[in-house]
C-alpha cells in the first residue's frame, strides 16, 4: 500500500513537471484574473504576470516579447513584457460597450496576426523532432564590421541543442 501511494505521488509530481514545461513552451500570452478591482489586487496580478513571463522566456528562447492581460473585477489591462521593459495599457472597463469591444478586438487580433507580432523571433526556430534550435544569422561582408540587415542579406544557419544562459540566470539591468 505504501509503495503504491509513494509511486503514485512520484508519478503525479513528474507529470506536473512535464505539463508545466509543455505549457510554457506553447503559451503565447498570459492572463491573471482577480475577483476584486483594488489597487493591491492589480499589483498582485501584475507581479504574478512578471513571474509567469520569466517562465515563458526560460522555455521559449525565440521570444522577443510576451503578451499579458490582467483582469481585476471588470478592469482589464494589456501588457507587453520585453527583455528590458514592461508596457501596460490604461484600464478598460469590461462592463462598458467600449471595453467589451476592445477585448474582442484583442482576441481577434491575436487570432489572425503573424507570429512575430505575437512576440516570436522569426530567425530562431525550435525543431522539436531534432530536439534543437535553428538560428539564422546575417553573414558579415568582408568590408562590414556589423551584419547587414537588408532583406537580401545572406544568412548563415546554426543549430544548437544547448542553452548557454536562460532567463532564470539573468538578473539586473537590461535583462528579463
Amino acid at each position: 500500500m505504501f509503495e503504491r501511494t509513494f509511486s503514485s505521488s512520484a508519478c503525479d509530481k513528474k507529470q506536473r513537471e512535464i505539463e508545466d514545461k509543455l505549457y510554457y513552451e506553447d503559451v503565447f500570452a498570459l492572463i491573471e484574473v482577480k475577483r476584486v478591482a483594488s489597487a493591491s489586487e492589480q499589483a498582485s496580478a501584475f507581479e504574478q504576470l512578471v513571474r509567469y513571463t520569466r517562465e515563458i522566456y526560460d522555455k521559449q528562447h525565440n521570444r522577443r516579447f510576451a503578451w499579458g492581460l490582467t483582469i481585476c473585477g471588470f478592469d482589464m489591462r494589456i501588457c507587453i513584457f520585453g527583455a528590458n521593459y514592461i508596457l501596460a495599457s490604461d484600464k478598460f472597463d469590461l462592463k462598458t460597450y467600449d471595453g467589451k469591444e476592445q477585448f474582442i478586438r484583442l482576441l481577434v487580433y491575436w487570432s489572425f496576426c503573424e507570429e512575430h507580432r505575437l512576440g516570436y523571433d522569426p530567425s530562431i526556430r525550435r525543431l522539436k523532432d531534432l530536439g534543437c534550435w535553428e538560428i539564422d544569422v546575417p553573414k558579415l561582408d568582408e568590408s562590414e564590421s556589423t551584419p547587414s540587415l537588408k532583406k537580401s542579406a545572406d544568412f548563415e544557419t546554426f543549430y544548437s541543442n544547448t542553452v548557454i544562459v536562460s532567463a532564470d540566470r539573468q538578473f539586473g539591468r537590461l535583462t528579463r
